[in-house]
């Protein structure tokens, strides 16, 4: 099976409260959110599948860490090298899968 694509990756202070719609927006993403570096550059561009290729599933992970992330230069990071390197301990966690299909 093929590795799935990170289309975006985004540390959120718990402080922002609530997203709004377009938080998560490369050009100007919401106050409190830094988006780092995913498979297909910054930030969240919706599901976009290439026409005809059948159902994609999207997952959306969430989690709540103990202690801040605190890695050098992590905007510079790629995924996968990134989200091993978390280690703070997970408060909680939630996990949304969706499937869309053109």
């Amino acid at each position: 099976m093929a590795k799935p694509a990170v289309h975006c990756l985004a540390l959120i202070d718990p402080a922002a409260g609530h997203l709004d719609p377009g938080a998560l927006g490369a050009r100007q993403p919401a106050p409190g959110v830094r988006l780092l570096r995913s498979t297909i550059g910054r930030g969240y561009h919706g599901p976009a599948p290439i026409k005809g290729h059948g159902p994609h599933r999207y997952t959306f992970q969430l989690f709540a860490l103990a202690t801040p992330v605190d890695l050098p230069a992590p905007e510079r990071a790629r995924p996968r090298a990134f989200l091993p390197a978390v280690t703070a301990p997970v408060l909680a966690r939630g996990r949304l899968t969706g499937v869309y299909e053109r």
